[in-house]
């Protein structure tokens, strides 16, 4: 099992399921340039024993070659109100509207690989005036 699995199995169960979701971000500097993105959510067995299962495994967004990747415009990370908010709080919002049970935030692997082009120099910045 991996250590990022791990962890979100700590976070997620560990915190009696008010954590529903954890995004991991894995950025290889040492040998290439390649950034993946995990995602792993808390789900409900048949016997309703929570697990977690992993939905994401290792996307890339960046390549060894700092580049992104091919089809970084519909491969992303998508994250829903029941990813953050408990079950009455989602069903208020779906009876208010009925349109909100599709809604999620996208974030592209293109515009994943943007922020982080856009972040890296400032923590370069910030390491050197220390």
């Amino acid at each position: 099992m991996s250590t990022g699995r791990l962890l979100a199995e700590e976070y997620i169960l560990g915190s009696n399921l008010e954590v529903r979701v954890v995004v991991g971000v894995n950025l290889e500097y040492e040998k290439t340039k390649r950034a993946v993105f995990s995602v792993w959510r808390a789900k409900q067995r048949e016997d309703e024993v929570w697990v977690v299962e992993t939905v994401v495994r290792n996307r890339t967004f960046r390549n060894d070659d700092d580049k992104s990747t091919t089809d970084n415009q519909t491969l992303g990370l998508r994250l829903r109100l029941e990813d953050f908010a408990d079950e009455k709080t989602c069903q208020r919002f779906k009876a208010k509207d009925k349109s909100f049970k599709d809604r999620d935030i996208f974030v592209s692997c293109d515009e994943m690989y943007g922020y982080l082009e856009r972040a890296e120099p400032m923590d370069e910045t910030a390491a050197k005036a220390q």
